[in-house]
């Protein structure tokens, strides 16, 4: 099922984008956020903020290495290596 493994790394592919994006936008966050533990910065706590970074962190890291697993084909025509 040429269809269904298509699909799937579509999954991947948008589930790292968004959780890149949500990284980078609690990044950005935590580092503008003034100090102080129980800030309330963008309508959230300090201590979500770094949740919500620390956990879309870990998902992005982790379809990173799927990502990389599923096209390491094309990942090595790309470097001229096959």
């Amino acid at each position: 099922m040429p269809g269904a493994m298509y699909r799937f790394r579509q999954f991947v592919s948008i589930v790292l984008l968004f959780s890149g994006l949500i990284c980078f936008i609690s990044g950005v966050v935590l580092y503008f956020a003034p100090p102080g533990r129980y800030t309330v910065y963008a309508g959230l706590e300090k201590y979500w903020w770094k949740e919500i970074h620390i956990w879309s962190s870990f998902i992005a890291s982790g379809f990173a290495v799927l990502h990389i697993y599923l096209n390491w084909r094309a990942l090595l025509r790309y470097f001229g290596i096959k």
